[in-house]
């Protein structure tokens, strides 16, 4: 992409307020906006997803309707008051010193904000976006997401405002960019997340109920009068046919492929490298950076700090260009948290040892990589002279006719997990899972194609190195 021209003018950004609904509850007092949209298809973590469905569940609704009253009544007469609960969600991003606009991504998000919880509109992501790209006092653009996901609906619209903006996009999460909110996340130019955040959950889910067969024991026989095939697939009582299960998996499947595809234009990826982690997880901020999901482990204050001082962004930016280039041209110390990131399960020794000698980020990398391939030889080393002394005691108990002196206790050193294959059998599974990955490296992989290789592999391995650093 060309280098972005930032687009000098005075005039006002799109004015959205046509998209955002107007409801008139002057009959029923009850202000439940756009409610219908909580039935789509939903790109959220499910576990986040589920206990936000237990609690409305749990939400009396008369009360809340009465909450979100929209009318009043003076002298008998009703007066309409202003529907603000949407508009107010709308507004302006806020301009810091520096020329940095700070727009928040918080809660689920939804085309419309929601009356259940505080929830973050995407058209209104859309038009702060927007407005804060044609402002000239604007140099970055800085988007703060703190989110489980939301519906599908909107997110498309919302991530291609971000990636047309000609104003540099930097992208900060704070804890947790799930679903939904990777996907937004993922159009920034750079994606930096602190430390304690989870990032990915790449996919879509639907849930339909097919109580056929409870209402078959109950008697009850339901007629569902249509015109097509898939007409009314899912009204409660019908059955879910094979044909009505595909057609609903089909539109995930599409809303997925979207989703990926959005993912690999934004990470700079492979179709199939995202497909490898889109499996629904999310994962720990460091390992996300490996992953090549972000771009790098920093505090919030860090990021805007460099914003400020122009060291991280400038309207001559250009998307191309990808962190690893920017990191390749400085010398700059690598902080304790950078050496983390670059240098995951490493020992306390190994990180003191880069900050005292004051390593870039990539001498930190190098040094890692060195470190587990020296091991990794060491312990090839002491596999071999073990397995040869096995090998001599058994030709030796063979000679002899006695079996018993080749069993002295003494086994091969178990160098499987750290030369490519799949077991899992070490007692320190960091330290299994760091020489899964250092093999591939040693094959001439990068370090985040052999993590993704590893991933695809050595699931269990994943899944245990992921536990032990929870």
């Amino acid at each position: 992409m060309t280098s972005k021209t930032k687009k000098k003018t005075a005039d006002t950004a799109d004015d959205f307020s046509f998209l955002m609904p107007q409801f008139d509850a002057s009959e029923s007092g009850a202000h439940m906006p756009a409610v219908e949209q909580y039935f789509g298809l939903w790109a959220m973590d499910p576990v986040i997803g589920q206990q936000m469905a237990n609690r409305m569940q749990g939400v009396n609704l008369l009360d809340h309707v009465r909450m979100q009253q929209t009318t009043v009544v003076v002298s008998g007469e009703k007066a309409a008051t202003p529907d603000a609960a949407l508009s107010s969600r709308r507004g302006s991003a806020r301009i810091l010193p520096g020329g940095v606009a700070l727009i928040d991504i918080a809660g689920s998000i939804q085309k419309y904000s929601s009356s259940f919880s505080a929830s973050t509109s995407t058209v209104s992501v859309r038009q702060q976006v927007r407005e804060a790209d044609r402002d000239p006092a604007v140099s970055n653009i800085l988007i703060r997401v703190d989110s489980p996901g939301g519906t599908v609906s909107g997110i498309a619209e919302a991530y291609n405002d971000i990636r047309s903006a000609k104003t540099p996009v930097t992208v900060f999460v704070e804890d947790l960019a799930a679903s939904a909110g990777y996907w937004i996340a993922s159009a920034g130019d750079r994606v930096f997340a602190n430390a304690s955040a989870r990032i990915g959950s790449i996919g879509v889910f639907m849930a339909v109920e097919d109580v056929s067969e409870a209402a078959e024991k109950l008697g009850v026989k339901v007629h569902v009068i249509k015109t097509g095939e898939f007409k009314g697939a899912g009204v409660p009582g019908s059955q879910l046919t094979e044909a009505h299960l595909g057609y609903l998996q089909s539109l995930v499947d599409t809303s997925f492929d979207q989703f990926v595809s959005a993912v690999a234009t934004g990470r700079k990826m492979k179709k199939t490298e995202v497909k490898t982690v889109a499996d629904g997880r999310v994962y720990p901020a460091a390992e996300s950076v490996e992953l090549g999901l972000i771009d790098g482990v920093k505090s919030f204050d860090e990021v805007l700090a460099e914003l400020q001082s122009g060291r991280a962004g400038s309207a001559s930016q250009t998307r191309s260009k990808t962190v690893s280039e920017e990191t390749t041209t400085t010398n700059q110390a690598a902080t304790l948290a950078e050496i983390k990131a670059a240098a995951p399960g490493c020992s306390n020794d190994f990180a003191v040892d880069q900050l005292e000698a004051s390593a870039s980020v990539e001498q930190v990398r190098a040094a890692f990589q060195k470190q587990q391939a020296d091991e990794l030889a060491a312990l090839k080393t002491e596999n071999e002279a073990l397995t040869a002394k096995v090998d001599e005691l058994e030709s030796a108990a063979a000679a002899t006719g006695d079996t018993s002196s080749a069993d002295d206790g003494t086994e091969p050193v178990n160098a499987g997990s750290n030369a490519g294959d799949t077991s899992t059998d070490s007692t320190d599974p960091v330290a299994a899972w760091n020489g899964l990955v250092a093999a591939k490296q040693t094959a001439g992989l990068s370090r985040q194609k052999a993590v993704r290789a590893c991933v695809a592999e050595s699931p269990d391995a994943h899944k245990a190195y992921l536990a032990a650093l929870a």
